[in-house]
Order: C-alpha cells, then sequence, then structure tokens
C-alpha cells in the first residue's frame, strides 16, 4: 500500500537536513525567528526513522504469511545499494585523487559494511549523512521478525504498550546522559553514542510501524481535514522552536507527533493532499534519497569546481541546492531506478533457476 500525499515530505525533510547543514547562515534561514528551528535541522533524521517504521508496515504488514523475508532484503539492497556506494566512491574519489588525504581502512570498511554508527569514534568518518542509512540498516534487519513475532501476535493495546516503555526509556537514558558529567561535547565519543548509535533511535522507528498499524485499522472509518494536518504541523513547529534546555528532541522525542502528522495527512483528503500528489512534488519526493545521501559529496564538489568564481553565501547555497536537485535527479534515473529494477530482476530470474532445479 503506497500513500502517494507522505512521498513529498521526505524530500521536505531531506531539504531540512541540506539547510541544517549548509544553508543556516544564508536568508532566509538566518532570520531570527526561524533560527530556533533550523538549529534543530537535524530532526529531519528522527522524521525519516519514523516515516521508515510507517511505510514498511503499510507495504508488508496485511502480507500475512504471504510476507518473504529473503524478498524484503533483496528489495532493500535494490533500493538502497548503488546510491550509497556511489555517495562513498564519490567522498573517497574527491579525498584521495582531488585534494590528496588518506583514507583509512577501517573506516572504508565499515561504510561499506553499513556498521559505522555502532562505532561511536567513527559514525560520522566518510560520508558523513551515511550515519543514519547506518541505522536504518539495523531497523531492516529486525523489521521481519518484529512483523512476525510482534504484530503478528499481540494485540494492538499490548504492543502499544511495549512500544512506549522503549520509547520511555529511551528518551530517560538521553535525558540523564546529557543533564550529568557523562556527556561531553563532539568529537567526543559519549557525544556521538547518544546522537547516532542504532538503538538510541530504534524508539522513533517503533513507533513509526505502530502509528502505520493503527493506520491500517481506522483509514476506512476515518478521514482527516486539512486543517488537522495543519495544527499537528503547527505543534510540531512550536514544540521545535521552544525546546527547553534540558531535554534534546533529536532521538525520538517528537516521534509519537511525527506519527500522528503521518496517520492525519495519510488519512487526509482535503487540499493538501492535493498539492502534495501533484506529479512534480510526488518526483521531488523519489530523488530524495539520492539528495540526501549526496549532499556531502556534492557540496565538496560544488566548492571545489566553483571556488573561483565569486558568489555571495545566498548564491552560493541555492547554486548548490539546484545542482544537488538536478545530480539528483541523474543518479535517480540512470542509476538508483535502474538498478534497483535489475537486482530485483536478478534475484527473481535466480530463484526461479533454483525452483526448477528442484523439480
Amino acid at each position: 500500500m503506497r500513500i502517494e500525499q507522505l512521498t513529498f515530505t521526505r524530500f521536505l525533510a531531506a531539504f531540512f537536513v541540506v539547510v541544517f547543514h549548509y544553508g543556516r547562515n544564508v536568508y532566509p534561514f538566518n532570520v531570527e525567528v526561524l533560527k530556533p528551528v533550523l538549529l534543530r535541522g537535524n530532526l529531519g533524521v528522527s522524521y525519516f526513522f519514523v516515516l521508515s517504521g510507517f511505510v514498511l508496515i503499510l507495504a508488508y504488514y496485511e502480507r500475512g504469511n504471504f510476507f518473504g523475508v529473503q524478498q524484503f532484503y533483496i528489495n532493500r539492497i535494490a533500493r538502497l545499494l548503488p546510491t550509497v556506494y556511489l555517495a562513498l566512491f564519490l567522498y573517497i574519489f574527491y579525498e584521495t585523487i582531488l585534494i590528496g588525504n588518506k583514507i583509512q581502512l577501517d573506516e572504508f570498511v565499515i561504510n561499506f559494511l553499513f556498521i559505522q554508527s555502532w562505532f561511536p569514534s567513527l559514525a560520522l568518518s566518510l560520508n558523513s549523512p551515511a550515519w543514519s542509512l547506518s541505522v536504518e540498516f539495523l531497523f531492516y534487519l529486525v523489521f521481519p521478525f518484529l512483523l512476525k513475532m510482534l504484530y503478528y501476535k499481540l494485540s494492538l493495546k499490548k504492543i502499544f504498550l511495549v512500544i512506549t516503555i522503549i520509547w520511555v526509556i529511551s528518551l530517560v537514558i538521553l535525558t540523564v546522559i546529557l543533564n550529568t558529567g557523562i556527556y561531553k561535547s563532539p568529537p567526543a565519543a559519549i557525544h556521538n553514542f547518544t546522537f547516532y548509535f542504532p538503538l538510541m533511535h530504534i524508539n522513533a522507528f517503533l513507533i513509526g510501524t505502530i502509528s502505520a498499524v493503527f493506520f491500517l485499522k481506522i483509514k476506512d472509518s476515518f478521514k482527516s481535514k486539512t486543517y488537522q494536518v495543519i495544527i499537528i504541523s503547527f505543534i510540531i513547529f512550536l514544540c521545535i522552536y521552544f525546546q527547553p534546555k534540558a531535554i534534546n528532541l533529536h532521538n525520538g522525542v517528537l516521534a509519537p507527533l511525527f506519527g500522528l502528522f503521518l496517520i492525519l495527512l495519510g488519512s487526509c483528503k482535503g487540499k493538501i493532499t492535493k498539492v502534495f500528489k501533484s506529479k512534480f512534488l510526488i518526483y521531488l519526493g523519489r530523488i530524495s534519497f539520492a539528495f540526501y545521501i549526496l549532499q556531502s559529496p556534492i557540496w565538496r564538489f560544488f566548492n571545489y569546481f566553483t571556488k573561483s568564481i565569486e558568489m555571495t553565501s545566498n548564491e552560493r547555497f541555492l547554486f548548490f541546492v539546484l545542482t544537488l536537485t538536478v545530480i539528483s535527479f541523474l543518479v535517480y534515473e540512470i542509476i538508483e531506478k535502474p538498478l534497483n529494477i535489475k537486482i530485483r530482476m536478478l534475484y527473481y530470474k535466480n530463484r526461479q533457476n533454483i525452483e526448477n532445479a528442484n523439480t
């Protein structure tokens, strides 16, 4: 099951992260009233984790016994690996060939295997935004077992209770670390553990899954209104804007609100749905993965090849975003989509050959 109006929100979250990394000091993002929000642009990643759990449930929950674990893993590999490896090798090419820096073997290996976030001191090594894909990798590994051992066996109330307990425990751990002498500022390993370690984010993924199950239960009897989507969006904005100093929103604090937002937007048939379901915005959502994962290497290449061109910071960021968008479009059309199809076809062909050999 696919809900197209959710697709564009992926691009909005990715753009929010890009602004957080490279555009906080350019107009209009440097306007004082926007700074409290943009300084927390990394929340776009937390939204990704909730959305990931949500869309996986929509895609696989109702398959029941027809859910294939091997097929699920192949689909994830086909979806992610081509673009992630492209970004990794672009980053390595820039560092080694253009700049002349050396790449440590351990950094390459853990990034190649999607396990960098498990090693706090190396979580942001090489293509730093890929740390979140390392976290997603854990989600994908556990999802089939989560589905079969939790969602197909327990009642919705019991699942809700389990996930709520996990969410509360993870936030207590986060708060304790940040408000005691344990925490140290980056690049300390405890900082990377707190904000990038996979188990610190599984609460957001789990809330995304339970939100999707609830959505599937009510989708035929409940239709939200545009004003309800706007209200929950405004509440999220206020929570980000007035974040208390003692609480950090990065590790799933807002996950329940993100889950509610997805339920309301997914259930909405109003004007906002018509806008978000426009072909152009849906397409931006589809190229958002390349837009997100390529941001770091493309930023480096962009600055390297435009360093002799005089531009204001506003112009530089604008042209960078346009460049990143065009390259994301090309990567999606030339690499991501074709290889996705090819990898899946190879899997089905090999599976068919095996089945034929056994008959």
